[in-house]
């Protein structure tokens, strides 16, 4: 066991490594425009004029692009429903038409009646008419006339080197400093105004960027992770009872039936409880989509199976011990996510049958665009088959087995899809992920091997006799279950024949 451990740990610390070096090619390799760009967290409220953060930041470098975001969320999501609405316009045209988005009334005249299965599910051009009208009057009379304050400046250089000079002039020493404003951190050429200490940092991609929820304060964006994680950690000990009034009511089979249907319906679950927070890009939504759905999973399917299992059953051979129930968890962990995806019922649907009978190639582009999918999903397969493996290493080794068949399968189901079936165009969220996963996933899957190796040791041959205390006596018994009680003949190591009564 300590051999396997060691094993494992070096394993996992050159996987990290490997990992971590690759990284960094790819990083490298390619420019982006986050490798030219700044961002301000924390820019003054009124510091709406685009010339004085230019001149400001011109000391490094020439300025090729400058972004200024307001506290406009209300704003955008307005301007966001108004665009869909358009498009749904646009897709009632005939061939080749299109939509003035100042002047719709014409496109409402020439668009085409909708079938009539969709007419209960999507609205007809008038009512989108209708729809558009009430949102335009919205916008005028709320939105556009409000005065909004700044909350993210983005800067883009002509050069990395001006980039990563302001990144050094501008980064204070210790943030007491910066949340204080303590002018002598840095030299008055350095402040804004002359006055304000800046804080910057190398942004994410522009296409991971979460525009609308940039104005949520540092406050505001932790309660609603704690409110979400209350709500998961609630889901998952719902669950948990429910597993346990199944198999003491129905029997294991339909136990292992309902922890599948929970992890089934857990993405779906965290995918809305992580809908409610606000996160500055799209690679901290998906951390935190990332960690509900992992803890959903390693609490389902390794801890409760074994918590539901009777102690004496864990080495059993019957239907009702944990061995079976590890050989099915694994098979299912690697037949079930691989079948999903390949069967893509929406996208073979979309390209095969939508698709050739668009009239006309937009229409037909919009089929071929692929299946969205979520990389915080893929690494929670992986995370949740490494957990099962370690948790149960010591008394089902073939799990490692399982574990590497069932990884092996992933990646190339998953690099088919990603070359086949997924679509292109998702965010660029970096190695936010990546690093998460071997910073903390990892490391607490090893915790979890070593601590589950010592009690399983100790709780060998799980035969649940000790020594307990006898309720009509001050001293101790030695009790065993019922099925040991009797007389047996056991046969040493040397070859002795030995006579046993258990009472």
């Amino acid at each position: 066991a300590y051999a396997s451990l060691i094993f494992v740990c070096v394993s996992i610390y050159i996987v990290q490594k490997v990992s971590h070096r690759k990284e960094r090619m790819f990083d490298l390799a390619s420019q982006t425009a986050s490798d030219y760009s700044i961002a301000v967290e924390n820019p003054p409220a009124d510091a709406l004029n685009e010339d004085e953060w230019r001149d400001f930041f011109s000391q490094w470098g020439d300025v090729t692009c400058l972004t200024i975001a307001l506290d406009n969320e209300e704003l955008l999501r307005a301007l966001v429903e108004r665009r869909k609405l358009v498009l749904k316009l646009s897709n009632l045209q005939p061939a080749n038409g299109t939509v003035d988005p100042t002047n719709i009334e014409p496109a409402v005249a020439t668009a085409m009646e909708l079938p009539w299965y969709m007419k209960l599910m999507e609205p007809d051009a008038v009512m989108i008419q209708q729809q558009l009208e009430a949102l335009d009057e919205e916008i005028e009379s709320k939105w556009v006339k409000r005065n909004y304050d700044v909350t993210n400046v983005f800067v883009t250089f002509e050069t990395e080197q001006a980039q990563q000079d302001c990144l050094e002039a501008l980064t204070v020493a210790t943030p007491i400093k910066l949340i204080c404003n303590c002018k002598s951190a840095l030299p008055e050429e350095h402040r804004f105004r002359k006055e304000k200490l800046l804080k910057v940092r190398e942004p994410k991609e522009p296409s991971s960027i979460r525009w609308q929820d940039l104005d949520e304060s540092f406050l505001v964006q932790a309660t609603q992770r704690v409110f979400t994680g209350i709500l998961t950690i609630g889901l998952i000990m719902a669950g948990c009872v429910l597993v346990v009034y199944v198999r003491n009511n129905y029997g294991v089979f339909w136990a292992a039936m309902t922890i599948t249907g929970l992890n089934s319906a857990a993405p779906t679950f965290c995918r809305y409880l992580t809908m409610m927070e606000s996160h500055d890009d799209e690679g901290s939504w998906q951390s935190s989509l990332y960690t509900k759905i992992t803890g959903c999973y390693w609490i389902l399917s390794a801890v409760l199976t074994a918590y539901v299992t009777p102690f004496v059953k864990t080495l059993d051979a019957d239907v009702e011990s944990l061995i079976p129930s590890m050989y099915a968890i694994f098979i299912t962990e690697m037949l079930k996510s691989p079948v999903i995806q390949l069967a893509d019922f929406s996208g073979h649907f979309y390209r095969h049958y939508l698709g050739p009978r668009a009239i006309d190639q937009r229409r037909m582009n919009a089929c071929f665009v692929g299946t969205q999918y979520e990389l915080s999903e893929r690494y929670t397969d992986l995370t949740n088959v490494l957990f099962m493996t370690f948790y149960y290493g010591l008394i089902f080794p073939a799990g490692f087995f399982f574990g590497a068949i069932t990884l092996t399968v992933h990646y190339w189901v998953d690099k088919f899809c990603l070359l086949r079936n997924w679509t292109r165009w998702t965010p660029q969220i970096g190695n936010t992920i990546a690093n998460m996963s071997r910073l903390y996933f990892f490391s607490g899957a090893l915790a979890v091997y070593a601590i589950m190796s010592s009690y399983n040791f100790a709780s060998y041959p799980y035969d649940n006799a000790c020594m307990v205390e006898d309720p009509n006596d001050s001293g101790n018994i030695t009790t065993v279950p019922a099925e040991y009680v009797g007389n047996f003949t056991a046969t040493t190591g040397e070859g002795d024949v030995v006579d046993i009564e258990i009472p």
